[in-house]
């Protein structure tokens, strides 16, 4: 291998979304973490030229992962939300249950 050429880093997508479907978000994020490591490593001297398809094909790759992780990260949130909710309407019923005597 030449000086010039650069290793493209492989992002493991389906072990970050195996991990996050397993709730596993410590694993997700080392994961992720591994691979920025990776991808920094490799970029010290940018590619040549007929490499670059190749790593535009990887950051767009990157960028639709991230946009997956943050609606899952959403819909965890939105979630997490609606339980609080009703832990809170369920406590005041339940306040207001003992307060009548019920």
């Amino acid at each position: 291998m030449n000086r010039r050429t650069s290793v493209l880093p492989v992002l493991p997508t389906e072990d970050i979304r195996a991990a996050a479907a397993a709730g596993d978000w410590g694993r997700a994020t080392d994961l992720v973490r591994g691979h920025d490591h990776a991808v920094r490593a490799a970029w010290i001297d940018p590619p040549p030229e007929a490499q670059l398809p190749a790593w535009r094909e990887l950051l767009a790759e990157q960028q639709t992962l991230m946009q997956e992780l943050q609606q899952r990260r959403d819909q965890a949130a939105e979630a997490l939300a609606r339980l609080q909710r009703e832990r809170r309407a369920a406590h005041r019923y339940l306040s207001q249950a003992a307060d009548t005597g019920a």
